[in-house]
């Protein structure tokens, strides 16, 4: 006696819209697939940008001197005066990249640091707000470089200046864990 085998019978679907049949079907089995398709698509999309958001941890930064020097008095921190072109200085778009994201740095600054930054433009104004701080701290901390990091305690004592090795993470975070005191 031959074995027969029983098959599932597959589910059709009407599609009224073609030109030369009155009815078409197909197998809905396909509809499952680019179900399946669309909802893989979209838990990977999710995923990248909860990555993408966890990844990129920001500083407080303030690009007002005095309500940094009140923050700094307020929390007993120093502060970190960095004068930067972060939009067009090769050098301080390393520095960015290379110290300012990285995690050690993060939680050094949130413990240790009230951040300053004075950021110039491209193009610069030499009536703008940026460009005068940047130059009022140009001329009191004698430094002419981009990036500069000045470092000053909360009752703007000079601890130091730093203008060359920026881009180097090892080297700026060492340099700034001995001269922060830890609060």
């Amino acid at each position: 006696m031959p074995i027969i085998k029983k098959y599932k019978p597959l589910k059709y679907t009407a599609r009224p819209h073609c030109s030369n049949r009155l009815l078409s079907v197909r197998p809905q089995k396909n509809l499952n697939n680019r179900k399946m398709k669309k909802l893989g698509t979209s838990l990977i999309v999710i995923v990248i940008l909860l990555i993408s958001n966890y990844s990129e941890a920001q500083i407080i930064k303030y690009t007002d001197y005095e309500v940094a020097k009140s923050e700094a008095l307020k929390q007993n921190k120093d502060i970190l005066i960095v004068l930067t072109g972060s939009e067009w200085c090769k050098p301080c778009i390393k520095m960015k990249k290379n110290v300012f994201q990285n995690t050690a740095f993060i939680k050094l600054a949130e413990d240790r640091l009230i951040i300053l930054e004075i950021n110039l433009d491209r193009h610069i104004n030499m009536s703008s707000k940026v460009y005068k701080d940047y130059d009022f701290f140009k001329n009191k901390y004698q430094t002419n470089a981009l990036p500069s990091l000045i470092l000053i305690d909360k009752n703007e004592v000079t601890k130091s200046v730093i203008s060359k090795g920026l881009t180097s993470f090892e080297k700026t975070y060492n340099r700034l864990l001995e001269l922060t005191t830890k609060q």
